[in-house]
């Protein structure tokens, strides 16, 4: 094994066919171009973003080794090869990073989720229904690894990792101030504190730890090579880059326009479209949606059109309509349409 690789995993699998809610194919598309010849998108005038993490993340390293106990006292089966890292040479490099194995031909994925998208996302225990973004990962790092069997141990949190960093929850993976090999949740308001162990635990004797067994799918790991490698020749070895699908897409490979752009009638009725949503818009839901849809299609423009720079938008682009009436500006961050 080793260091594996550059190459697709599950993870990048599942944001290549448009089922991750993190990735999109661009940005899977800027790490590969990178990775294979660093400097690309500097070079391009992209923004590569390292993610930093978020609460889902810290919360879910930090109960990772909970889950496998839970799975290991489940089952009465130890796993080992934990943090496993394993690479498939071909026509396309494949990657996988297992969370651990129970035997040669039975792997082991841990997650954790709170309760909301539990319910809209995962179907019964003891079925293999698991959300289509952990599905195409587990088929991946079967395929890669050779097995033939996943079980997928869920661990459900009541409250969004997001509500208990909010509340003053914090997860500390095991450090020089704690036992290495113990991982704690710490409150910076109450002072209280506790492992992760304990409450893992705890949720589940409410029944909040659930188990999925997942088997090995040929026709479906055939159809992913396919696809890994429609990608991997159509856009990565010619880095050309894939549909731009939303606003932070374009964020990164446009982060400092200049200039000002006429727009045509249309494009124009997309702005006051996006305004008028805006006078109406609450926080969320549909119109929430529509306008994320209309700032994308109308900031597209900017990559496929010349503007040309002048006095008044050094820092920004400037959309204006035929008759010179400002409709909006993007300044590579914020974008406004004009009341």
């Amino acid at each position: 094994m080793g260091s594996t690789p550059i190459g697709i995993s599950g993870s990048r699998a599942a944001a290549i066919l448009g089922m991750s809610k993190y990735k999109t194919p661009f940005a899977v598309w800027q790490e590969l171009c990178e990775a294979r010849r660093p400097g690309f998108n500097a070079e391009r005038g992209y923004i590569l973003e390292k993610f930093e993490g978020n609460a889902s993340t810290r919360f879910g390293l930090a109960f990772e080794s909970s889950v496998i106990e839970l799975t290991e006292a489940a089952t009465g089966k130890q796993i080992t090869d934990r943090e496993g890292e394993y690479y498939l040479d071909g026509e396309v490099p494949i990657t996988c990073h297992i969370d651990g194995r129970f035997s040669d031909s039975h792997i082991f994925e841990g997650k954790t989720v709170y309760e909301r998208g539990f319910r809209l996302d995962w179907g019964e225990p003891g079925t293999d229904r698991i959300p289509q973004a952990y599905a195409i990962q587990v088929q991946n790092n079967m395929m890669v690894t050779g097995t033939e069997h996943c079980t997928v141990g869920a661990l459900v949190f009541p409250k969004s990792p997001q509500e208990w960093e909010d509340e003053g929850w914090s997860a500390e993976r095991g450090s020089e101030w704690h036992d290495k090999n113990i991982d704690y949740l710490t409150n910076n308001i109450t002072g209280d504190g506790s492992t992760t162990k304990q409450w893992a635990q705890s949720l589940a004797q409410m029944g909040y730890f659930h188990q999925y067994p997942i088997q090995s799918k040929p026709d479906t790991q055939k159809l992913l090579k396919e696809m890994y490698l429609d990608f991997w020749n159509r856009y990565v070895l010619t880095e050309t880059p894939p549909e731009i699908t939303d606003y932070e897409d374009i964020r990164r490979c446009f982060p400092s326009p200049k200039g000002t752009l006429v727009i045509n009638d249309e494009l124009a009725s997309k702005f006051r479209e996006y305004a008028d949503i805006g006078k109406e818009l609450g926080t969320g839901g549909y119109l929430k949606k529509k306008q994320g849809e209309l700032k994308t299609e109308i900031l597209k423009i900017c990559l496929e059109k010349t503007t040309v720079a002048d006095d008044e938008s050094q820092e920004k682009v400037v959309f204006v309509d035929e008759s010179g009436n400002k409709c909006g500006q993007f300044d590579g961050k914020t974008f406004r349409a004009s009341k």
